[in-house]
């Protein structure tokens, strides 16, 4: 499970097995960091237990990208 990554930097420390990609590292996560650092989401000091639902959604094949022009 992953929570957070910073992947500005993850790359300088990450290990990645040669066959699970083609790309190193670096390569994978450069596009990922974002143009200005993430206020992040404030939580309470006394917080001993944190649940999240998330989703993840792949377009199929030949579908428009998400991504912006």
């Amino acid at each position: 499970t992953v929570l957070a990554l910073d992947t500005a930097h993850a790359a300088d420390t990450m290990l990645l097995r040669p066959d699970l990609a083609d790309r190193s590292p670096h390569g994978l996560l450069s596009g990922m960091a974002p143009a200005r650092p993430s206020n992040g989401a404030r939580i309470p000091a006394d917080t001993a237990r944190l649940a999240l639902t998330a989703t993840l959604a792949v377009p199929g094949p030949g579908a428009p990208s998400a991504d912006p022009p």
